[in-house]
């Protein structure tokens, strides 16, 4: 019988950590994922003193580096591989942590990671992330984990937060570009795929522009499914020249000066635009457009269909204090349970000086929350309309508004705003 290595053992508590996880005994497979991260020899002699110490394994601290924090990295001219540079650098806190590229050590780690994130643990989840891109800071897992914490951790999901993870994707990109194992199983998987389904693309944040020069790459890709949240989504059929993702050669027209724009009303309420790559770019170039208006404050009036794509396109140059008038139409929930309407209502107190909010979500069993979630935060509103209220929520509702003195109207969208005369029709 061939002798047992420290190897096999340390692969034993893996699939024993794994078998944890699958069956959600959570707390139990975080320990063995520790205890298999303990058994690399790089760490290995935390466990050997911790034992003579008397310590057990729930007492055994974890080794993070508190010198090296990549989220105060500047986004705006970041250089590039800004992130691989810094968890490459000597670590200045004592911390002794080695990096390392043994798989075992990693998969350990990762584990760890997505069972603090199951435990709703995202602080740890986090601190544990920045600690496998200082591990090995060429593999993408750690780089993704830190992103996918940073946004468990912001439950509002506010607009810094989405573009840091955004540049975090970029930089795990150019990490495995430049320094990542070009053999790794995953790469080939991906390298040899036809068929390519992206779930969550909603809740992601997913950038559809980057993604087209992604799929470049992958030259056996013969169909791909962008999967959000029923009942909207896209299924691209991609011939071998991918004509509905190389839009490189449709000719947009030149850009004008809208200046004195005061009501924008853009909505689609089969298919928002921005749900296809042509669609996300004409959004972009619609948005340079009409900057001057919003620049200038004279956009006081906006009805949008209320998407993440086209949050960060208004976001890009939107004067949110020059806004009185909001309405949003057609979303689906974001969130669910408790944390339904939260990142809406974010958005919406952006707008210091709103005093009309028009709410029409997609109609669910939550949807009212919406609602109450604008309610519940200070503003200026004076007027909401919706009309997604019944039942109990709607005399919750009510009675909430009735206190904060905030009339509702029941109607499925706002009047048209009075706009002001041009100059030469007021002459």
């Amino acid at each position: 019988m061939p002798e047992v290595t420290s190897a096999d053992r340390q692969n034993a508590i893996l699939d024993k950590a794994r078998k944890l996880y699958s069956d959600g005994k959570f707390k139990a497979a975080l320990a063995a994922f520790k205890e298999a991260l303990l058994r690399c020899p790089c760490t290995r002699d935390d466990l050997v003193q911790s034992k003579k110490l008397g310590l057990r394994l729930k007492d055994i601290q974890i080794s993070c580096c508190h010198c090296k924090d990549f989220e105060s990295l500047p986004i705006p001219g970041s250089q590039k591989l800004a992130m691989y540079t810094l968890a490459k650098r000597p670590c200045t806190c004592g911390s002794g942590v080695f990096h390392c590229n043994v798989p075992s050590h990693l998969d350990a780690l990762d584990g760890m990671i997505a069972t603090y994130e199951k435990l709703e643990a995202p602080v740890k989840a986090r601190q544990h992330a920045t600690l496998l891109i200082i591990t090995s800071p060429r593999a993408p897992e750690g780089y993704l984990r830190l992103a996918k914490a940073l946004r468990l951790c912001d439950i509002e999901q506010s607009p810094e937060t989405i573009a840091r993870c955004r540049w975090i994707y970029r930089q795990a990109i150019q990490s495995v570009q430049a320094h990542g194992n070009k053999d790794h199983h995953k790469l080939k998987m991906l390298g040899k795929a036809k068929s390519l389904t992206l779930w969550g693309v909603d809740s992601l944040g997913i950038d559809l522009t980057n993604l087209k020069a992604t799929l470049k790459v992958l030259n056996q890709l013969e169909s791909l499914s962008l999967k959000g949240q029923q009942p909207l989504e896209v299924d691209w059929k991609i011939a071998q020249a991918y004509p509905n993702i190389a839009h490189d050669d449709r000719a947009l027209p030149p850009a004008l000066e809208l200046e004195r724009l005061e009501h924008l009303y853009l909505r689609d309420t089969d298919l928002p635009v921005v749900r296809t790559v042509d669609g996300l770019e004409a959004l972009a170039w619609f948005m340079d457009l009409i900057e001057p208006s919003m620049s200038n404050g004279s956009l006081t009036s906006l009805a949008v269909t209320f998407c993440p794509e086209s949050r960060f396109e208004l976001d890009r140059v939107l004067n949110k204090d020059a806004i009185r008038t909001l309405s949003c139409y057609d979303f689906l929930d974001e969130e669910f349970a408790s944390r339904c309407g939260d990142t809406f209502a974010h958005w919406v107190q952006g707008f210091q000086n709103l005093t009309t909010v028009g709410v029409f979500p997609q109609k669910s069993d939550v949807c009212w929350m919406h609602v109450s979630k604008v309610l519940a935060k200070e503003s200026r509103i004076e007027t909401i309309y919706t009309d997604i209220l019944a039942g109990q929520p709607r005399d919750w509702v009510l009675a909430k508004a009735k206190e904060r003195g905030v009339k509702i109207i029941e109607t499925s969208r706002i009047p048209e705003p009075v706009l002001q005369p041009l100059d030469s029709e007021s002459a």
